[in-house]
């Protein structure tokens, strides 16, 4: 009976002190975003599903007003963060190129250019094989 309460007590102080330090760790490596409209996690994506991308550029005109020409937008698990003037978009992607260069890579565009390569690739051996 006692070795069972010293090993509850064991796990349950491991997994405390691995939370406190996943939470230190990770407040560490954050940055703030530009300013944007209210995020409520779950509500917020929801409000987003119906919207087309035509509805996409009504609802960000109030949004540039309101927070000024960079503004984050939290479409769905990731923030989105707009840039709607020339000259900072140009500061940010061209002058500072280099910084934002590590953003996340999306995964579905590079399948779909996969699998385009792999039916080019077919193309060009049957070409090959009717022209031989």
């Amino acid at each position: 009976m006692e070795a069972w309460f010293m090993i509850v007590v064991s796990v349950c102080v491991c997994v405390l002190i691995r939370g406190i330090l996943f939470c230190l760790h990770t407040k560490t490596k954050t940055f703030p975003n530009p300013p944007g409209p209210l995020h409520i996690p779950f509500i917020s994506s929801f409000l987003w599903l119906p919207k087309s991308f035509s509805e996409l550029e009504p609802i960000l005109r109030p949004l540039l007003a309101k927070h000024g020409p960079i503004f984050t937008v939290h479409i769905g698990p990731r923030p989105a963060i707009f840039i709607a003037d020339r000259a900072l978009a140009h500061q940010a992607l061209v002058q500072n190129g280099a910084v934002f260069s590590d953003r996340p890579v999306l995964l579905p565009l590079i399948k779909a250019r996969k699998r385009i390569k792999e039916r080019g690739l077919l193309n060009d051996d049957v070409v090959g094989f009717a022209v031989a």
